[in-house]
């Protein structure tokens, strides 16, 4: 559990090329806490407020990959279940098999 003004963080490495998806839902204070998923620190999504599971996919470069899952809570108030989750993570490098096969994170 955290508290306001702080952060948690889920972090795998796979080597790349090849193309993540997982699960993810969020129940939290909209626009002000939430949870970001990450390749090598950029943000590629976001998800804040009150959403169900959804089902994300994206690239990943060549070489080995840093994969997060930051939930970030402001500095005060919380909303909802103050939670996120993360399921069914899984990497499959280019000419590889889906499912995770070759990730070694």
């Amino acid at each position: 559990e955290i508290t306001d003004d702080q952060v948690t963080k889920l972090v795998t490495r796979v080597q790349g090329p090849g193309r993540v998806s997982f699960e993810w839902k969020v129940s939290s204070e909209e626009s002000y806490d939430g949870v970001i998923f990450m390749i090598d620190g950029e943000r590629k999504a976001v998800l804040t407020g009150e959403v169900e599971w959804q089902t994300q996919e994206f690239d990943v470069g060549e070489g080995r990959r840093e994969l997060s899952w930051v939930y970030v809570k402001d500095v005060s108030d919380a909303a909802g279940d103050d939670l996120a989750a993360v399921a069914n993570v899984a990497f499959a490098p280019d000419g590889g098999p889906a499912g995770g096969e070759g990730d070694d994170g």
